[in-house]
């Protein structure tokens, strides 16, 4: 992902309110065309990776319900979220190091709730999964579990850069 290009069409959906199709900001093609903020929009290949990866990990609408609504604060909500959430899978992993059921259940659960307050789909159901078997203290083993929610993490805040 390319971070120093921020905008593949987000902040130009929010401008004709297609928030789900990707289209420019004059809802047609061609070459040339600005985002909103002057930003140039992604090559077509790095938009369908974009728009792949948005798919899959991200609840478009809310998302942008939640930007509208926090406005000017948005970027604060996005880059504490980049944060806190890098010390929750560190807490994570940690408590799963020592066997604490109970730690991996607090983390996952803490984790679980703020990716889901920004649609990140597939963070908060990895988190999910993990905080059900922690709650029932079948954590030993699960070292995949753990690596799929810090991946999951990652890949949620490349995504949420790119769309600051």
């Amino acid at each position: 992902m390319i971070r120093g290009r921020q905008a593949l069409w987000a902040t130009g959906n929010r401008a004709t309110g297609n928030r789900a199709t990707g289209n420019r900001v004059s809802g047609r093609g061609g070459a040339g065309k600005r985002c909103k903020g002057g930003r140039q929009p992604l090559p077509k290949d790095e938009r369908r990776e974009h728009d792949e990866m948005t798919e899959q990990y991200l609840d478009e609408a809310l998302f942008e319900e939640l930007r509208s609504i926090l406005d000017t604060e948005f970027p604060t909500l996005i880059q504490t979220f980049i944060h806190d959430s890098s010390v929750r899978v560190g807490e994570l992993r940690d408590a799963f190091g020592r066997g604490d059921s109970d730690g991996v259940r607090k983390a996952a659960h803490s984790l679980k709730g703020a990716s889901a307050n920004l649609g990140l789909v597939a963070l908060a159901e990895a988190c999910r999964g993990l905080e059900e078997l922690a709650r029932e203290g079948r954590i030993a083993g699960e070292d995949a579990r753990v690596a799929a929610v810090s991946r999951e993490q990652e890949r949620a805040v490349v995504l949420l850069q790119s769309r600051l």
